[in-house]
């Protein structure tokens, strides 16, 4: 029984890690890619253009 069960966790742990494998891009998305960088440069800048609001105690 012992034996079993320790299978039965080893199949739950290996379908568990393959099925939160990253999965490859399509090559569809390459042509997307200066459009996503282009949208994470603006969410960059907007925020490292927000004002602190953390007031510093010395």
């Amino acid at each position: 029984m012992r034996k079993l069960t320790t299978v039965a966790a080893a199949a739950v742990c290996l379908v568990s890690f393959l099925a939160a494998q990253p999965r490859a891009q399509k090559d569809d998305d390459d042509k997307n890619e200066p459009k996503r960088v282009r949208d994470a440069a603006t969410v960059f800048g907007e925020i490292m253009a927000a004002e602190d609001k953390r007031r510093r105690r010395f």
